[in-house]
């Protein structure tokens, strides 16, 4: 009865939590779909309790921007970058006492990439597509209630230690179309760009936090942050076929530190007879231009983005659905280091952000239900 307890005042903090494995920043700021583990899952697991949970996220980005401004005439030239991401994300939780668990989390992507490859002799331009498609980068993340949520108690206080495995392929090769010398179409082999690859060869280390606070009965503010450090400075796939005696900086693919943090309230409009948690709150996510440890050189379109997240949360037995659209508000593409080097100042790149993704999951609790007060 008194883990019964627990559970249900566990249960309702963070209810409106979402499992959602991503941070993709929902276009060409190149934040993997394999980027952010766990502060946003629902997982209060007492010992040995297990989880399985699968996340679906998909974004369009196509809107080009230089800093904080948009380049409309990117879309009215129709000359702008398409991105389509679906993001499929398997994983699961194990209680291994009822203040620590494990996260296991192994992604697959599926990214298309159009743009104008060629021009030909009348002028049209020639629109293609390119993919990269497979397993992501998979994490193990273990995660301890440093303020253990308790009936008594309003705040909870949860901190996560974390690694990024470089199991997604960060060099996979398309077909790509150019003009021929005889003005016909003509193909060739290339490695697709950096944003659509399902890795990025790095090994990283994540640290994570959550914060809840409950205002009152069924409602709670919550607070999350999420920073992965990876130290190696590229990877050592090329940008290009071969070596750029003028580009050095950018010569390969940069392996990048990525962020989020997240801020927002959770409520319950109906009785308890029917487990629903509504939640909006805001979220920051992005690529900084120097990592926190290592270099920083290499290809890469650091940026961020601000978006309010509006979700829904249900749970009935041993099963809970999630559903959010992340919206953006504020989207900025910032220097990166070469950029950055650039003496005149003048050199500051584009990227292509999303206007909101889409993102349902679903979890199911092996050997208790989801009990709610």
């Amino acid at each position: 009865m008194k883990n019964l307890i627990k559970l249900k005042w566990l249960l309702l903090v963070l209810g409106a939590f979402i499992f959602e494995n991503n941070m993709n920043a929902q276009g060409c700021v190149a934040v993997r779909a394999t980027g952010c583990s766990g502060t946003t899952n629902s997982s209060t697991l007492l010992k040995n309790q297990l989880e399985f949970s699968t996340n679906f996220r998909y974004f369009e980005s196509h809107r080009h921007f230089v800093g904080d401004v948009e380049q409309k005439e990117r879309e009215e030239l129709h000359t702008e970058v398409r991105i389509k991401s679906f993001a499929y994300d398997f994983g699961f939780n194990y209680g291994l006492s009822d203040r620590f668990f494990v996260n296991f989390s192994v992604p697959f992507v599926i990214n298309n990439r159009s743009n104008n490859h060629y021009t030909d002799k009348a002028g049209v331009a020639k629109r293609f597509s390119v993919q990269g498609r497979g397993l992501g980068d998979i994490r193990a993340t273990g995660y301890y209630w440093i303020l253990a949520p308790k009936p008594e108690k309003k705040l909870s206080l949860l901190g996560g230690l974390g690694v990024k495995l470089p199991t997604g392929d960060p060099s996979q090769i398309d077909v790509f179309h150019a003009l021929s010398s005889k003005g016909k179409d003509s193909t060739y082999f290339k490695i697709v760009d950096q944003a659509i690859q399902p890795g990025d060869a790095g090994f990283g280390v994540s640290l994570e936090s959550q914060i809840n606070y409950s205002i009152a009965p069924k409602l709670n503010l919550y607070a999350s942050g999420y920073y992965l450090f990876q130290p190696q400075e590229t990877s050592n796939v090329l940008r290009n076929t071969a070596l750029s005696e003028t580009d050095t900086i950018q010569n390969y693919l940069s392996i990048t530190d990525q962020f989020l943090a997240r801020v927002g309230v959770s409520v319950q409009p109906l009785s308890n007879k029917y487990p629903l948690t509504i939640s909006l709150g805001g979220r920051l996510e992005g690529v900084p231009s120097h990592d926190a440890i290592g270099g920083s050189n290499g290809r890469r379109r650091p940026g961020y983005t601000v978006t309010a997240e509006p979700a829904i949360n249900y749970d009935f037995g041993s099963d809970r659905i999630n559903f959010s659209i992340p919206i953006s508000l504020y989207r900025n593409r910032t220097k990166s280091v070469y950029d950055l080097s650039d003496p005149t100042g003048k050199a500051h790149g584009d990227a292509a952000f999303a206007d909101y993704s889409i993102n349902v999951s679903y979890v199911h609790r092996f050997g208790s239900s989801h009990v709610r007060m």
